[in-house]
């Protein structure tokens, strides 16, 4: 484990990855499947209860780069995804540089709802 006071969750000691989970669309999920680019703004780590909304009917797991995440609340292991947030890519824009797309590995389905 590692990360300077942030709670982080399981790294790959061979690739410092970091587990963590989405709720997502049916649409969301098919494409985040086929791009690798993690669709909404805030992940969740061994809680998938921690964010709840009836629309979002998957909840995927997927390996990221623990160095793309912010720690927003530590009661419910909620993390903000950095490249995705609309503040990060403001100050991006004002240096002139487009931030690169927030991406995970091995995403796997865990919970599609009927």
């Amino acid at each position: 484990m590692r990360g300077f006071g942030r709670l982080l969750s399981y790294e790959s000691p061979t690739t410092n990855l970091m587990r963590v989970g989405q709720h997502m669309t049916a649409e969301e999920f098919s494409s985040f499947s086929s791009t690798g680019v993690i669709p909404r703004g805030n992940v969740l780590y061994k809680n998938p209860t921690g964010f709840s909304d009836i629309n979002l009917t998957h909840y995927a797991e997927f390996d990221v780069n623990p160095n793309i995440l912010k720690l927003k609340d530590a009661n419910k292991n909620w993390y903000q995804v950095i490249p995705n947030s609309t503040i990060q890519q403001k100050l991006y824009q004002a240096k002139g540089l487009t931030m690169p797309p927030a991406t995970g590995t091995n995403i796997k389905l865990i919970n599609p709802k009927p």
